[in-house]
Protein backbone atom coordinates (compact mmCIF):
# COMPACT_ATOMS: atom_id res chain seq x y z
CA UNK A 1 0.00 0.00 0.00
CA UNK A 2 1.86 3.08 -1.21
CA UNK A 3 -0.62 5.70 0.71
CA UNK A 4 0.39 3.35 3.82
CA UNK A 5 3.83 3.97 3.39
CA UNK A 6 4.87 7.43 4.40
CA UNK A 7 2.82 6.47 8.07
CA UNK A 8 4.52 3.55 8.76
CA UNK A 9 7.94 5.20 8.00
CA UNK A 10 6.95 7.91 9.62
CA UNK A 11 6.36 5.74 12.68
CA UNK A 12 9.63 3.65 12.08
CA UNK A 13 8.04 0.43 10.68
CA UNK A 14 10.01 -0.69 7.79
CA UNK A 15 7.41 -3.10 6.38
CA UNK A 16 10.50 -5.18 4.93
CA UNK A 17 11.84 -6.13 8.70
CA UNK A 18 8.64 -6.37 10.29
CA UNK A 19 8.65 -9.70 12.22
CA UNK A 20 6.00 -11.71 12.14
CA UNK A 21 5.09 -14.42 15.02
CA UNK A 22 3.75 -17.42 13.92
CA UNK A 23 2.22 -19.69 16.81
CA UNK A 24 1.61 -23.40 16.35
CA UNK A 25 -0.44 -25.42 18.86
CA UNK A 26 1.68 -28.24 19.01
CA UNK A 27 1.76 -30.75 21.77
CA UNK A 28 3.52 -30.23 25.30
CA UNK A 29 6.17 -32.27 26.65
CA UNK A 30 4.79 -33.30 30.49
CA UNK A 31 6.96 -31.66 32.34
CA UNK A 32 6.39 -28.39 30.55
CA UNK A 33 2.86 -28.19 30.67
CA UNK A 34 3.02 -29.74 34.64
CA UNK A 35 5.08 -26.35 35.23
CA UNK A 36 2.81 -24.15 33.37
CA UNK A 37 -0.39 -25.38 34.83
CA UNK A 38 0.79 -25.43 38.01
CA UNK A 39 1.98 -21.49 37.66
CA UNK A 40 -0.97 -20.86 35.91
CA UNK A 41 -3.96 -22.55 38.40
CA UNK A 42 -1.82 -21.12 41.34
CA UNK A 43 -1.71 -17.71 39.88
CA UNK A 44 -5.05 -17.94 39.30
CA UNK A 45 -6.37 -18.95 42.30
CA UNK A 46 -4.05 -16.42 44.71
CA UNK A 47 -6.05 -13.71 42.45
CA UNK A 48 -9.76 -14.93 42.72
CA UNK A 49 -9.12 -15.77 46.25
CA UNK A 50 -7.98 -11.97 46.51
CA UNK A 51 -10.99 -10.84 44.54
CA UNK A 52 -13.49 -12.86 46.79
CA UNK A 53 -11.88 -11.38 49.39
CA UNK A 54 -12.73 -7.74 48.08
CA UNK A 55 -11.91 -4.96 50.50
CA UNK A 56 -13.16 -6.50 53.71
CA UNK A 57 -10.95 -7.11 56.66
CA UNK A 58 -10.13 -11.09 56.47
CA UNK A 59 -10.06 -13.15 59.30
CA UNK A 60 -6.85 -14.54 60.25
CA UNK A 61 -7.19 -17.71 58.86
CA UNK A 62 -8.43 -16.45 56.04
CA UNK A 63 -5.21 -14.32 55.54
CA UNK A 64 -3.43 -17.02 56.37
CA UNK A 65 -4.80 -18.98 53.50
CA UNK A 66 -4.87 -16.05 51.40
CA UNK A 67 -0.96 -15.70 52.07
CA UNK A 68 -0.01 -19.42 51.18
CA UNK A 69 -2.06 -19.08 47.90
CA UNK A 70 0.22 -16.06 47.20
CA UNK A 71 3.27 -17.37 48.07
CA UNK A 72 2.77 -20.45 46.00
CA UNK A 73 1.99 -18.50 42.76
CA UNK A 74 4.82 -16.31 43.20
CA UNK A 75 7.60 -19.57 44.01
CA UNK A 76 6.02 -21.41 41.38
CA UNK A 77 5.61 -18.30 38.41
CA UNK A 78 9.84 -17.58 39.93
CA UNK A 79 10.57 -20.97 38.98
CA UNK A 80 8.57 -21.12 35.44
CA UNK A 81 10.38 -17.88 34.85
CA UNK A 82 13.97 -19.13 35.10
CA UNK A 83 13.27 -22.45 33.10
CA UNK A 84 11.35 -20.84 30.50
CA UNK A 85 11.13 -17.43 30.03
CA UNK A 86 15.05 -16.64 31.22
CA UNK A 87 16.29 -20.48 30.06
CA UNK A 88 14.87 -21.22 26.55
CA UNK A 89 16.87 -20.65 23.74
CA UNK A 90 15.49 -18.03 20.99
CA UNK A 91 14.85 -20.81 18.50
CA UNK A 92 13.11 -23.28 21.26
CA UNK A 93 10.29 -24.14 19.10
CA UNK A 94 8.04 -23.43 22.56
CA UNK A 95 8.56 -20.12 21.86
CA UNK A 96 5.92 -20.49 19.05
CA UNK A 97 3.45 -22.21 21.09
CA UNK A 98 0.63 -20.13 22.08
CA UNK A 99 0.91 -21.27 25.69
CA UNK A 100 4.18 -19.95 25.73
CA UNK A 101 3.41 -16.95 24.29
CA UNK A 102 0.19 -16.38 26.23
CA UNK A 103 2.39 -17.63 29.31
CA UNK A 104 4.98 -14.99 29.01
CA UNK A 105 2.17 -12.15 27.81
CA UNK A 106 0.13 -12.74 31.28
CA UNK A 107 3.28 -13.01 33.53
CA UNK A 108 4.72 -9.76 32.02
CA UNK A 109 1.41 -7.51 33.03
CA UNK A 110 1.49 -9.47 36.47
CA UNK A 111 5.19 -8.16 36.96
CA UNK A 112 4.08 -4.89 35.40
CA UNK A 113 0.24 -5.09 38.03
CA UNK A 114 2.66 -5.88 40.57
CA UNK A 115 5.56 -3.18 39.73
CA UNK A 116 2.75 -0.39 39.77
CA UNK A 117 2.04 0.94 43.54
CA UNK A 118 -1.55 -1.30 44.26
CA UNK A 119 -2.48 -1.66 41.06
CA UNK A 120 -3.08 -5.97 40.78
CA UNK A 121 -6.93 -5.53 41.54
CA UNK A 122 -7.29 -3.11 38.23
CA UNK A 123 -5.68 -6.04 35.94
CA UNK A 124 -7.02 -9.01 38.32
CA UNK A 125 -9.92 -9.72 35.73
CA UNK A 126 -7.90 -9.63 32.80
CA UNK A 127 -5.47 -11.62 34.15
CA UNK A 128 -7.82 -14.54 35.32
CA UNK A 129 -9.31 -14.58 31.96
CA UNK A 130 -5.59 -14.74 30.03
CA UNK A 131 -4.66 -17.61 32.89
CA UNK A 132 -8.13 -19.28 31.93
CA UNK A 133 -6.99 -18.82 27.89
CA UNK A 134 -4.00 -20.37 28.65
CA UNK A 135 -5.25 -23.36 30.75
CA UNK A 136 -7.61 -23.69 27.99
CA UNK A 137 -4.83 -23.87 25.30
CA UNK A 138 -2.98 -26.34 27.40
CA UNK A 139 -5.79 -28.84 26.81
CA UNK A 140 -5.82 -28.37 23.43
CA UNK A 141 -2.46 -28.80 22.68
CA UNK A 142 -2.49 -32.00 24.37
CA UNK A 143 0.59 -34.37 25.82
CA UNK A 144 3.74 -34.67 23.49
Amino acid sequence: NVAASPLLALAGVQPARAEVLRLKLAPLKQDYRDEVVAAATALREALVAEQEAGDDKLSLEAEVELGAKEQKAGRLLKQYGVRYIAGLSDDDPLRSNPVYFFMEKAMGLFKYAADEENNIPKYRKELITKLDQILMYVEKAGVA
